[in-house]
């Protein structure tokens, strides 16, 4: 990935931001090679519980909205 730049460590948009498609793809085939990175980016649904000050819970899902995930 000798033509990328990231300008933070969380991936929000910045100027700065520099890649090519090559690079892209070389990023995402190492990605696929993790086994927790491919069970999180397969997964259509996950709920889970939010915590905040006092005690405060409430429930969220999250979805994922990759079309080629299929219903």
């Amino acid at each position: 990935m000798s033509h990328t730049k990231y300008a933070n460590p969380h991936g929000l948009t910045h100027a700065d931001h520099k890649s090519t498609p090559r690079d892209q793809c070389r990023l995402a085939a190492a990605a696929l090679q993790l086994p927790t990175f491919r069970t999180i980016v397969s997964t259509r649904e996950r709920t889970g519980v939010l915590h905040g000050p006092g005690g405060y819970q409430r429930p969220v899902l999250w979805t994922n909205t990759n079309r080629l995930l299929g219903q």
